[in-house]
């Protein structure tokens, strides 16, 4: 378990000669031949710098793998340098994984798809699974999607986490059903904390086309991403489950895409469409139909048992929620304005604020569901709040309680008395006792007198 050097370094080679242990004096002049001389559980650190490489790694060609993501193989950024793949015209895609690659880490990479024809990542063949893409940009792809997720064996067990895929199908064309910013044929995958925008297609398309795998695109988690401005192509929305069973949407923030969260097509069964915030979708115009904040369709095959809690769904043009679907149950919902920071075109703040009392402490408990957008535990209150972000004070300031205020009175004979005392607060508070005979108790407005 060791680090190795890649840089532009003037005494960087792809050769014996160098052994890749500092970045200085021994450091490999590309990534292709980096990956090719470490093993499991090594890191390669990739210096400042573009490289115009596609980086192929096939696993029957001798690309290494690691055993867990704990014994992984790592590419990764050195320190904060800032590193680019950026491919040749010559070139097909930035990285392609393909045929028996598991537990690669691709770390704080920028990928440029901006001179080749197809994808920023691709992961097809047999046995690929467990690659995990963090902190990455991936952008300007001309004719297909930002990463495409395909492999014969199904179960992948990826994990796309805190990446920017962004300028996806950049070359408008019509029904563009390809040009998606994620697009996940198979099992298993976690898509966390993106941030997914300017997409031809859908922004997290979960489907697979091909018999006999209708059914088996299941158990991937859609959790705590920003997805913004999809389907200025094709009528895409923001994320769509089109076939398979479990697949769970949670804490993701979908707006101004054509349509927000959509279920349907091919047999998709025990979807969760869990605390998410779908808001001023479809005001793009195109000549696709009008697609809803949350819409659930029986298409192609039958959608059922899909279970929508805790959504704030408002200002969806084609209407906030349609269920055409088998088996829905939707309940804990808020379809009128939930009063968050900011709905401002532009600058869009979504936390909710003291004045969002239709959301905080509205919602149920969710087992799939544990913490809000920013990884705050749920509930910070007493219920669940609705949406995808709990309420912790930020955008104005919560109620205060004033602490009990006391006073002591003695009369010597049954008397009805008025109370005026001030709280902590300098609210007047006013109460009505009867005391007999001694001392008497009241409370009103927070203020006790006695």
């Amino acid at each position: 378990m060791a680090d190795f050097h890649v840089s532009k370094h003037p005494s960087a080679l792809d050769d014996p000669a160098n052994d890749g242990t500092n970045a200085t004096t021994e450091a490999w002049l590309t990534i292709n031949y980096g990956i090719q001389q470490i093993s499991a559980g090594d890191t390669l650190l990739v210096h400042v710098g573009e490289y115009a490489e596609e980086i192929t790694w096939y696993g029957l060609s001798g690309r290494p793998s690691g055993t867990s993501f704990a014994i992984a193989v790592t590419v990764r950024n050195f320190g904060t340098d800032i590193v680019t793949v950026k491919p040749p015209s010559s070139k097909t895609r930035c990285f392609d994984f393909f045929n028996s690659v598991s537990y690669v880490i691709i770390d704080g990479l920028i990928l440029d798809a901006d001179d080749v024809s197809r994808e920023c990542i691709k992961m097809t063949g047999d046995d690929v699974d467990h690659i995990r893409i963090i902190n990455c940009e991936l952008k300007n792809v001309s004719f297909a999607a930002g990463l495409l997720m395909n492999s014969s064996n199904l179960v992948f067990g990826h994990e796309i986490l805190n990446t920017h895929i962004h300028d996806i199908g950049r070359v408008a064309i019509p029904l563009a059903f390809h040009n998606h910013g994620i697009y996940n044929k198979g099992q298993q995958v976690l898509i966390d904390g993106c941030h997914i925008e300017g997409i031809e297609g859908v922004g997290i398309h979960s489907y697979e086309d091909e018999p006999p795998h209708k059914n088996l695109v299941h158990d991937n988690i859609y959790s705590g991403n920003e997805i913004h401005d999809t389907g200025r192509g094709d009528g895409g929305s923001g994320i769509l489950i089109a076939s398979g069973d479990n697949n769970i949407v949670r804490n993701n923030l979908v707006y101004n895409c054509h349509g927000g969260i959509l279920v349907r097509w091919f047999n998709v069964n025990d979807t969760k469409v869990s605390n998410n915030t779908v808001i001023r979708n479809n005001k793009v115009t195109i000549s696709f139909p009008a697609r809803q904040g949350i819409w659930l369709q029986n298409a192609s095959g039958t959608t059922r048992d899909t279970l929508v809690k805790n959504n704030i769904a408002y200002d969806n043009d084609a209407g906030d929620f349609l269920d055409q679907a088998t088996g829905t149950v939707y309940t804990f919902k808020l379809e009128t304005n939930p009063q968050v920071v900011s709905l401002t075109f532009g600058s869009e703040d979504f936390h909710l604020t003291v004045n969002s009392t239709d959301a905080i402490d509205k919602g149920t408990t969710l087992a799939e569901v544990t913490d809000d957008f920013d990884g705050n535990p749920r509930p910070s209150g007493l219920e669940y709040d609705i949406g995808a972000f709990e309420f912790t004070g930020a955008g104005g300031s919560a109620p205060v309680v004033a602490a009990p205020v006391t006073k002591d009175v003695i009369i010597d004979t049954p008397t009805v008395i008025f109370v005026n005392v001030s709280d902590m607060d300098d609210d007047m508070a006013f109460a009505t006792a009867i005391v007999n005979n001694g001392t008497g108790s009241v409370t009103a407005g927070g203020a006790t007198v006695t």
